[in-house]
């Protein structure tokens, strides 16, 4: 039973993937831009055999043989596919606005694209300036690091979307959209570590210096007083028994 049912599923699966992709390539206007109108047609009729042979050849085979089925469509499709969604992603990359008061890349509800992206690049610039006079925790090497990989970011955006620029939609892009995102990372990570640097502690003020300064003087002066009546303490017992060797001396006269 549990066979049967796993077949089932695994056809189920094939067959919704079929009428979806049938029904998406031609009447989708993101299909329709990245891709000619022979290559949709090409599409469209390796769906449709694949739709016959699941009625009759394919109507009753196991698990596996389906899987391997949808796995040769989905590859068929792959290309246009990838341009397709690269079209909508693109403009959508999650990008970093490093620092404190702005989201950072994880923040994906921020995602309003390449532009932006540079736009935020060019704000922790800003950014890395200002932590020379008001952050001392932040060292010269480590503002110099974040500043030269926000470089680097730019020249390759730069690069690739020149290459893109002379690509139809149609052709395999020139970069993705997860490209961006792994390329941003690194300074978003940077920029989040110096951050949390703990700030220096302040200086002592002169007053908290003086009280410092003054209180060795009042514990030596209470320890010459301790070491000035000690003696007087001890010569009591000394007057007492000269009195007792006076007494037995006035006893013998008499």
């Amino acid at each position: 039973m549990q066979i049967r049912t796993a077949n089932a599923a695994a056809k189920n699966e094939v067959e919704a993937y079929i009428i979806n992709m049938r029904g998406t390539i031609p009447s989708d206007d993101t299909y329709s831009l990245v891709s000619s109108e022979k290559e949709r047609v090409s599409l469209i009729s390796e769906l449709e055999q694949s739709e016959d042979w699941l009625y009759e050849e394919g109507r009753e085979l196991d698990a596996e043989a389906y899987v391997a089925k949808l796995k040769e469509l989905k590859a068929l499709v792959a290309p246009v596919a990838l341009r397709a969604s690269e079209m909508v992603a693109r403009p959508k990359v999650p990008f970093l606005r490093g620092g404190c008061t702005r989201p950072l890349l994880g923040d994906r509800s921020y995602s309003d694209g390449l532009s932006q992206a540079l736009e935020a690049i060019n704000w922790t610039f800003s950014i890395v300036e200002t932590w020379a006079a008001e952050n001392p925790e932040v060292t010269a090497e480590e503002r110099d690091k974040v500043k030269a990989m926000c470089a680097n970011f730019t020249e390759w955006l730069a690069a690739k979307e020149a290459l893109q620029t002379k690509l139809s939609p149609a052709d395999s892009p020139a970069f993705l959209s997860t490209e961006v995102s792994a390329k941003l990372q690194p300074i978003e990570l940077e920029v989040r570590k110096i951050i949390k640097k703990p700030k220096p502690k302040p200086p002592k003020s002169n007053k908290a210096m003086n009280e410092s300064a003054s209180r060795p003087d009042a514990s030596a002066a209470a320890l010459d007083g301790e070491s000035a009546t000690a003696p007087a303490e001890s010569k009591e017992p000394e007057a007492a028994g000269n009195s007792q060797e006076g007494l037995e001396a006035e006893k013998e006269e008499l």
